[in-house]
């Protein structure tokens, strides 16, 4: 197991600890890079799924 170390006065903390038992400093675990990515590309693939594209343009006058 990866350890951290706390922001504030470098003890080692565990790999899901996110409170520093020394300091109690909050220490938050940083997610991977991909996260935001492909939670937008699932968002958009839902919406490209879901939404009618032949009836906003009709809406909007687009037709």
């Amino acid at each position: 197991m990866a350890r951290r170390l706390c922001r504030n006065c470098r003890a080692p903390l565990e790999e899901e600890q996110e409170t520093c038992p020394a300091c109690h400093t909050h220490n938050p675990i940083p997610k991977p890079w991909y996260v935001p990515l492909v939670g937008g590309a699932i968002v958009a693939l839902l919406a490209w799924l879901l939404i009618d594209f032949g009836d906003v343009a009709r809406v909007l006058g687009l037709d």
